[in-house]
Order: structure tokens, then C-alpha cells, then sequence
């Protein structure tokens, strides 16, 4: 555990609840708008991006 993370961790401790469940939500947010911002795949998006046949073989030999 770095020594910023220890410090933020010590000061965490000292806040109210109400201050601490602030904390939670201000990290819940930012952590749902990370993930919203990253752009999401579909299997069809890999259609067709793979040679056939894929290892060589026919599957019919």
C-alpha cells in the first residue's frame, strides 16, 4: 500500500459518517462515468475479423 493511499485511508478515519458516505458516493460516481465512457463490444463487432478457416483446418476433413 503506497504511503498516499495510507494517508488518505488515516483521514478517512477521522471524518463523520455523513463525510465518509460522501466519499463512497463521490468514488461510486466517477467509477460508474469511467465505465460508461468506455466503449462496449458486441460479439457481432468480431464477425467476420478472423480467417477462415481460423487454424488451418477444414472442419469438414
Amino acid at each position: 500500500m503506497s504511503p498516499q493511499l495510507k494517508e488518505v485511508l488515516r483521514n478517512i478515519d477521522q471524518l463523520s459518517t455523513p463525510e465518509q458516505l460522501k466519499i463512497i458516493r463521490h468514488i461510486t460516481d466517477r467509477l460508474q462515468r469511467q465505465e460508461s465512457d468506455q466503449p462496449k463490444h458486441r460479439w457481432l463487432d468480431l464477425a467476420g475479423t478472423v480467417p477462415y478457416p481460423l487454424f488451418g483446418d477444414d472442419a469438414q476433413a
